[in-house]
């Protein structure tokens, strides 16, 4: 039986199938572009990369006919999110991290700006590259889709998600939101009420 790795990046995703001994059986690979609307957008084209990685996963796993796959397992870019309605529809674009909506947050933010108390919850300090801002960009400035949302993932939660599993994420991709608690692997109460955002639009950390 083989593994299934897919690793979703800024500008390709790409599917890779190993045996259990390591050996690559069968892989693929295809690019997309970042697509900026505007001066200082950055944002991926949600539906155009899905189809991509539907397609690189269709590739590989016809390459695996004589080792089926039993696991697959999911690697992205960091922070950049897509929104996403309960019934697995992408509801919008997914904003990348060096996206510049959203900076203004960064002065608007008295909580976050104690980078020792950040720090000591989160291990990060405030800056625009992460989800925080993004989600506070969208809230205000996008507020009909924001309150369509069901989740915000993270891309590698995004595609198993959307190939079927719960809404869950990985503590490393919960942690670049900046309102993940380390010590108790969850979602920071603390943090969340003084960016006054909804608990229930992120999916739950799992290890």
């Amino acid at each position: 039986m083989s593994l299934l790795g897919i690793d979703v990046g800024t500008t390709g995703c790409k599917a890779v199938a190993f045996s259990e001994k390591g050996d690559a059986i069968a892989s693929s690979y295809e690019e997309y572009d970042i697509k900026s609307p505007r001066n200082g957008y950055a944002e991926l084209d949600t539906w155009e990369v899905w189809k991509k990685v539907l397609s690189v996963l269709a590739k590989t796993v016809s390459g695996t006919k004589s080792d089926p796959v039993k696991a697959l397992s999911v690697t992205s870019m960091g922070e950049a999110m897509v929104p996403v309605s309960e019934n697995r529809e992408i509801l919008g674009p997914s904003l990348l991290n060096f996206d510049e909506r959203g900076a203004e947050y960064c002065s608007a933010l008295p909580a976050f700006q104690n980078d020792e108390k950040l720090y000591s919850i989160n291990g990060n300090t405030l800056a625009n590259n992460y989800g925080l801002t993004k989600l506070l960009w969208i809230r205000d400035y996008q507020n009909e889709l924001y309150k369509k949302v069901y989740k915000f993932l993270n891309w590698g939660a995004f595609v198993m998600f959307m190939l079927g599993s719960d809404p869950v994420i990985d503590y490393s991709l919960a942690n670049r939101s900046l309102l993940f608690e380390l010590d108790s692997g969850a979602w920071s109460d603390y943090l969340l009420k003084e960016a006054n955002l909804d608990r229930d639009k992120l999916p739950d950390p799992v290890l």
